[in-house]
């Protein structure tokens, strides 16, 4: 997971934050996090986001967190989101609508 180009550590970071990180990257939720992976390519990165913390169901502009870090690579985050929502909205040509006030018809996607 990187943020402004550097990589997140894990301090304070649990579900409530991977979930609003995945949604904001246009995902419906997470599927699994985790910081006990290390990859050669994390030393090539700073670490540039730390303490994050998010209430339940909470948005990415109303978490907490700081720019600078107390952490090691070990501590970087690999967050998994779910490949697509199951409900999407669309509009009349069926492409996807992505902010809200806008009226659309709403799909199922099963994933297959």
């Amino acid at each position: 997971l990187l943020y402004n180009n550097g990589t997140v550590c894990d301090d304070s970071f649990n579900e409530n934050s991977a979930n609003a990180i995945c949604r904001e990257m246009g995902f419906d939720r997470q599927t699994s996090w985790s910081s006990i992976t290390t990859w050669p390519i994390q030393y090539q990165y700073e670490i540039t986001l730390d303490d994050v913390t998010c209430d339940r169901g909470a948005a990415w502009e109303s978490c907490s967190y700081v720019e600078s870090h107390n952490c090691g690579h070990t501590e970087d985050v690999f967050l998994t989101c779910n490949a697509r929502p199951q409900f999407l909205l669309v509009d009349e040509n069926g492409n996807r609508i992505r902010n809200g006030g806008t009226l659309g018809l709403l799909l199922y996607d099963d994933g297959t």
